[in-house]
């Protein structure tokens, strides 16, 4: 669960060099608790943070309002984190773990045709522990926890949310129903905490967005990423011109090169455009 004051959303433009933020509007207080973020047939999906209902919000890209809500029948959110797709299925990560103790780590993956013909529609399941995680016990937060994760070819490709190592480790599973084992596949030191991830599959470019210990937000990209090498070399990063935030939810348009997220203010209360 996450503590804030003002919820904002914004998107970034990354067409040229010309790096730009535009600030869109404040989310409706039904989904003050966002946290995933996807673009499907130009509207915006979200959902809350854990604890919360089990149920897709599509958003106005615009206006931000929300015009449909989708009930998953048979999940429940635990700690959904993180949205992805592919041409088939929506992903929903339920795999928040800020003291590393869970062992019920699962994603839902849903029909894209069941989601766009019914608001409620049920869910399959794909299971998974890390490969390498030994200590289940509760020291406080954690390096096993996670709020990002993309579809890339057959797999779905999780990054971690370091708390104590400030990094990220990339684990991959299976696409397909059933219980996995997830694999270390890759790993990045001292980034900051990663909050999200979306991957440009025509570019195949990876970005990763977050925030540092003092909050300090970061966008960061890697190109000719791929599921054989997913932090291929150093990366290029973006300012977005911001202090004492925290960014998550990222999501792209594959038609334009633009960037959604939104960002959390912990001071302010209403939204203003920057």
């Amino acid at each position: 669960m996450k503590n804030f004051t003002g919820l904002f959303f914004l998107f970034v433009s990354v067409i040229t060099a010309q790096h730009s933020v535009t600030e869109v509007g404040l989310l409706d207080a039904t989904v003050r608790e966002s946290s995933g973020l996807l673009f499907l047939n130009d509207r915006l999906i979200t959902h809350n943070d854990s604890g919360n209902e089990a149920v897709l919000y599509e958003m106005d890209t615009t206006s931000l309002a929300i015009t449909r809500q989708i009930t998953i029948t048979n999940a429940e959110n635990q700690d959904w984190e993180a949205l992805a797709q592919d041409d088939t299925y929506i992903y929903i990560g339920d795999f928040g773990n800020n003291v590393g103790t869970r062992m019920d780590l699962v994603i839902y993956r849903i029909n894209k045709s069941d989601y766009l013909s019914s608001d409620q529609v049920q869910a399959e399941a794909i299971e998974f522990s890390y490969e390498d995680q030994e200590d289940f016990n509760n020291n406080g937060n954690s390096d096993w926890d996670a709020e990002a994760f993309i579809a890339l070819e057959n797999e779905l490709v999780l990054f971690t949310k370091q708390w104590q190592s400030q990094g990220s480790v990339a684990y991959s599973i299976p696409k397909t129903i059933g219980s996995h084992m997830a694999s270390r596949i890759g790993a990045i030191n001292e980034v900051g905490l990663v909050t999200d991830a979306v991957y440009d599959s025509t570019a195949s470019e990876l970005y990763l967005l977050g925030y540092s210990s003092i909050l300090t937000p970061f966008l960061i990209k890697f190109e000719n990423s791929d599921v054989t090498n997913i932090f291929n070399g150093a990366f290029i990063g973006y300012d977005l011109g911001l202090s004492f935030v925290q960014t998550e939810g990222i999501t792209r348009d594959r038609y334009q090169s633009t960037l959604y997220y939104f960002r959390i203010f912990f001071k302010a209360n209403s939204f203003h455009h920057q």
